[in-house]
C-alpha cells in the first residue's frame, strides 16, 4: 500500500480504536492532511471544519492557536485554485489561501504552503486578469518581505530559504 493511502487508512481506523479522538482537533487535522495528500479535497474540507470546531471550543478555555489548521486550510485552497478553470474561482481560492497564511505564525509551516505559490504561478498565472496578476505579485512581495523580518537563524531554515529563492524567481519572471 502506498504511503499516502496508508496514512489515510491509519487515521480512519484509529478513531474506531480510540473514540476519544473524535473531540480532538489535532486528530481531524491529521485526517484532513491525509485526505489532502490523497486528493480527496471535499472530504478534507469537512475534516478541517471539524478540526476548527474542536479548536474553537478549546479557545474558550485557553488561548488555543489554530495556525496549524489554518496552514492546511490554505494548502487545500491552493490545491482547489489549481483545479479550477474560471479566473474568478481560481483567484478567490488563491487569495483566501494567502489571507489565511498572512495571519499564520511567521515560521517554516507557513512557508511550506507558500512554496505552492510556484505551482500556482506555473499553472494559473496566465489565465488571471491583469488586476489579479498584480494581486498575485503583491502576495509574493508580501511573503518575501515577511521572510526578511525573520531572524537569520529562522530565515536560514531550509523550507524558508528555498521559499525565498522561489519567490525571487517568480518575481523576476513577472517583472
Amino acid at each position: 500500500m502506498e504511503k499516502k493511502s496508508y496514512l489515510f487508512s491509519y487515521y480512519s481506523d484509529l478513531i474506531l480504536k480510540a473514540k476519544w479522538l473524535s473531540t480532538e482537533s489535532h486528530y481531524w487535522l491529521q485526517l484532513a492532511m491525509a485526505k489532502i495528500a490523497n486528493d480527496r479535497l471535499d472530504d478534507a474540507q469537512n475534516d478541517l471544519k471539524t478540526a476548527y470546531k474542536w479548536a474553537n471550543e478549546k479557545q474558550v478555555i485557553r488561548n488555543y492557536s489554530t495556525s496549524s489548521i489554518d496552514t492546511q486550510q490554505a494548502r487545500l485552497y491552493i490545491k482547489k485554485s489549481i483545479k479550477e478553470q474560471h479566473d474568478k474561482a481560481v483567484w478567490d481560492y488563491f487569495i483566501s489561501a494567502h489571507t489565511l497564511l498572512s495571519k499564520c505564525n511567521n515560521d517554516k509551516y507557513r512557508y511550506r504552503q507558500v512554496k505552492e505559490y510556484e505551482k500556482f504561478f506555473n499553472l494559473k498565472y496566465n489565465i488571471l486578469s491583469v488586476k489579479n496578476k498584480n494581486g498575485f505579485k503583491s502576495c509574493c512581495e508580501y511573503m518575501q518581505s515577511q521572510i526578511k523580518n525573520l531572524s537569520d537563524i529562522d530565515a536560514g531554515e531550509y523550507s524558508i530559504r528555498s521559499c525565498n529563492i522561489m519567490l525571487t524567481k517568480i518575481l523576476d519572471k513577472i517583472r
